[in-house]
């Protein structure tokens, strides 16, 4: 499948990028920061499961994916003082779903999360706490323990990793003011959106 190639090349990019760029050494804008870190490994990990077939794996990795990168964005740009405190020091957060209303409404960006979460919202809680959905994704029509997976669920995991590594590395060059890195980043939308998506920004 031609998309797993792509989604490897994209993040190879990914990661040249994000090496250019130096967090803020604050506490508060580091956490941030290593939190889009984190989101662009789990990204990374969703892509190399699905090269290996390892679905079960990638598939228990999206709501985790999603989540951890709407609270980092979340805590930078919408949290007040009160509202962060009690996140980081006792963590408590909002719903996942709260957390993209919130951070769509206020940056006024697409509805993209919205739309990423509407397709796995249904099984979203099966796959991560290793429910029946999962399991019965693992048995072939003729009875055989192997991945079972239709190619749309393959392309919808391969375009979470490729939508998210891509939004996460922009908060982190926002967050660090690194404006050399901004026509890298900027020329790496446009090839992503065109190759996953059919059509460049």
């Amino acid at each position: 499948m031609q998309m797993i190639f792509d989604t490897r090349e994209h993040l190879e990019i990914v990661w040249r990028i994000s090496e250019q760029i130096e967090a803020k050494s604050d506490g508060y804008n580091e956490t941030i920061s290593a939190m889009l870190f984190v989101s662009i490994n789990h990204c990374d990990a969703l892509q190399l499961l699905c090269e290996k077939k390892n679905f079960a794996s990638a598939f228990a990795l999206m709501r985790p994916t999603i989540e951890n990168t709407m609270r980092a964005v979340w805590l930078r740009n919408i949290a007040t003082e009160a509202q962060s405190n009690r996140a980081l020091y006792k963590d408590k957060w909002p719903a996942v779903w709260k957390l993209i209303e919130l951070v769509e409404k206020k940056t006024g960006q697409t509805k993209l999360f919205s739309k990423l979460w509407s397709d796995i919202k249904h099984f979203s809680h099966d796959f991560t706490h290793g429910g029946i959905q999962l399991a019965n994704r693992q048995i072939a029509p003729n009875g055989i323990i192997t991945p079972n997976v239709p190619n749309d669920e393959v392309h919808l995991l391969l375009r979470l990793s490729a939508v998210v590594s891509v939004y996460a590395l922009g908060e982190l060059i926002e967050l660090a003011n690194e404006e050399r890195a901004i026509p890298l980043y900027e020329k790496l939308v446009n090839q992503t959106t065109e190759r996953m998506f059919g059509q460049a920004c």
